[in-house]
């Protein structure tokens, strides 16, 4: 009775086996690209496809890891009915400055999947590090011009603010941040500079235009600020309660005057007061 028993099971098993239905399902890491800036999310996403045989609830299991093994995140993802493609997206927050392994592989698959070779996959990444911090200390608001004849012209008409490196090294100043009183601002882009750069040489001036920018609006009336920000760090204020048209505020000797525009000059020692 009991090798009955026995004898019933093993059959059982081996009929399952025999007619469980053949499938073949496969993976693909997909980065949107292999190299990301320190600030980006490494985003990617796993393409579970299957080729042929019927649908199938899978496992989807992965880990990041760095060249060493050490492991930044796992991953263990319940896919249901899978019948077409399934595509679920990762935004793991990496450490920058090293490169890492995206490793993922299919598990638990319901079907006999008879292409196991394709239930694998691993791709490489990089993450740069943080560009060298540059001293933004030396920069400074030197002139600005509020009440232009032609307010909302492009450059180089309109509303402009001067700055001055005042350092011994090249900075760029792309993505800092001008702003009035308002918490209205632009970043600073090369859409708004005529030389076409965001670079300031040592001792040397650049202007930068609001160029119909509508973020950016000084008064021509009334308490107003110009402020710099590199980030959320306030490099540089001045403050103003009036102005004339067609005249800017220029910082001589320390002390700020109404003149006749002179942007990317130097004022010291040769200006014309109004």
């Amino acid at each position: 009775m009991r090798f009955s028993i026995i004898l019933l099971f093993f059959l059982i098993l081996s009929s399952f086996s025999v007619y469980a239905e053949e499938c073949d399902f496969g993976i693909e890491i997909i980065p949107n690209k292999y190299v990301f800036e320190y600030n980006e999310n490494a985003n990617f996403t796993i393409n579970v496809f299957k080729n042929n045989g019927p649908t199938s609830d899978i496992i989807l299991e992965g880990k990041i890891t760095d060249l060493f093994g050490n492991v930044i995140e796992n991953y263990r993802i319940s896919l249901n009915g899978v019948a077409n493609e399934r595509n679920p997206k990762r935004e793991p927050r990496v450490p920058a400055g090293s490169p890492y392994i995206i490793y993922f592989n299919l598990s638990e698959i319901n079907c006999n999947d008879t292409n196991s070779i394709n239930n694998f996959n691993e791709k490489l990444i990089f993450v740069l590090p943080e560009p060298l911090g540059q001293d933004y200390t030396t920069l400074e608001i030197t002139e600005f011009f509020p009440h232009p004849t032609k307010h909302d012209a492009p450059m180089p008409e309109g509303e402009w603010i001067e700055l001055y490196n005042s350092g011994d090294e090249y900075l760029d100043i792309e993505k800092l941040i001008i702003n009035d009183d308002y918490g209205n601002g632009i970043n600073i882009s090369d859409v708004n500079i005529l030389q076409n750069t965001t670079i300031i040489e040592p001792h040397d001036y650049l202007v930068i235009y609001r160029n119909q920018d509508g973020r950016l609006e000084l008064n021509n009336e009334g308490f107003d600020k110009v402020r710099l920000f590199y980030k959320n760090i306030l490099l540089d204020e001045i403050s103003y309660s009036h102005t004339k048209e067609g005249l800017s505020w220029s910082k001589v000797n320390d002390y700020w005057i109404q003149t006749i525009p002179t942007p990317n000059e130097n004022l010291q020692g040769r200006y014309r007061e109004i």
